[in-house]
């Protein structure tokens, strides 16, 4: 199996609009985009205020240019070609991680079950830990 990161990033000052429909639709934009760029999503998923996703990092593949891939196609997408409504902006920063093979199925099913995951806990609460869990501070 091939190494993945776990990568996580949010809309502009947290702003809900990925509604279910949107999401859905940005969701496949991403997938879409992601597969004529040769990249592999293992899975994607998020909530009204954020996506994650769990992406095969391939040898010399640069992080950086895949974020940039999925987070500025996926805007210029909504807010250029397709014109939505309210427009789709992503915060400047990211969250990512690499996966170990022996948590890629727990990494998955995590991804893939966010929108029952935050009926409980909010996206600044998962991304405190997530941050803490890799030694860093939040600010």
């Amino acid at each position: 199996m091939v190494p993945c990161i776990h990568l996580v990033w949010g809309t502009k000052y947290r702003q809900p609009v990925l509604t279910p429909i949107f999401k859905r639709q940005v969701i496949e934009h991403i997938q879409n985009l992601a597969h004529t760029k040769g990249l592999t999503i293992h899975a994607l998923d998020g909530h009204k205020d954020h996506l994650h996703a769990l992406v095969e990092n391939k040898p010399g593949q640069d992080i950086a240019w895949v974020v940039k891939t999925l987070k500025g196609g996926s805007s210029y997408w909504a807010n250029h070609i397709a014109n939505t409504k309210p427009k789709l902006y992503w915060a400047s920063g990211y969250y990512y991680a690499h996966v170990p093979v022996e948590a890629f199925i727990a990494v998955k099913l995590y991804i893939e079950n966010q929108e029952s995951h935050h009926r409980v806990r909010t996206f600044h609460d998962e991304y405190v830990e997530l941050l803490v869990s890799q030694g860093l501070k939040p600010r």
